[in-house]
């Protein structure tokens, strides 16, 4: 199974700032999940069919940053990039087992589980033990595990670090069947707000950008909560 990879740094682009300005697309980087050891959870990026094919993959990734920028932008909040003849689009390197919350999952990477804390997002709280229930939690968890069923193949990719204080990988979730990008579909879709820890912030603008927008149609959280962290009565 392919192995987890660093998304590259983030430079300036003449799309703008608020476009997706991903950075040296026609290189696949490597380099091993730092603090894990032996444990080596890396991953082809863009990680599509041909992984010595470095124009292809380029190519494969600038094509599907656009469809998912554009869409983002617009008026639905789906943000599904195009496959191609019903093939994965995206390479997939884990297994979910389980939705533990709208933005925590656990996956089966080679012959392990491994927890995944979503990256730069927010869900209202459902499951922990220390804080109430939240507004819009129970449906943030149920959304998660529509997008992602038991035995969904998806692609992680990893930011500058790569696992929390609580030792959870921190991921971008790629489903990879269809190229869906998890992480900004929730908020597209107004069932979690942005929350940012850099240097983990390669895609905030995408983030930010969803997250008005949501905001601005009072989707999800938004219309029914008027914001997160609102605890249930």
């Amino acid at each position: 199974m392919s192995e987890i990879k660093k998304v590259p740094e983030m430079r300036a682009s003449a799309l703008s700032q608020a476009c997706w300005a991903l950075a040296a697309v026609t290189v696949l980087l490597s380099g091993l999940l730092a603090g894990c050891g032996n444990r080596s959870v890396e991953q082809d990026l863009p990680a599509v069919k041909a992984a010595n094919a470095l124009t292809a993959a380029a190519d494969r990734e600038a094509s599907s940053i656009q469809s998912l920028n554009s869409e983002a932008a617009g008026a639905e909040p789906s943000v599904l990039a195009e496959s191609n003849a019903g093939e994965p689009a995206w390479t997939p390197n884990a297994v979910v087992e389980r939705v533990v919350d709208g933005d925590t999952i656990v996956v089966r990477v080679g012959d392990r589980s491994e927890p995944v804390r979503l990256i730069g997002i927010d869900t209202p709280e459902s499951v922990a033990r220390t804080r109430p229930v939240q507004c819009y939690g129970p449906e943030a968890s149920q959304f998660l595990k529509t997008l992602l069923p038991e035995g969904t193949q998806i692609t992680l990719l990893r930011d500058e670090e790569a696992r929390d204080i609580y030792d959870r990988l921190l991921g971008y979730v790629v489903r990879s069947s269809d190229g869906l990008f998890v992480n900004l579909e929730i908020v597209a879709a107004g069932y979690a707000a942005v929350l940012t820890f850099p240097p983990n912030d390669h895609y905030v603008s995408a983030f930010t950008r969803a997250e008005r927008e949501a905001v601005s149609e009072a989707r999800g959280l938004w219309g029914a909560c008027g914001g997160p962290d609102v605890p249930l009565e």
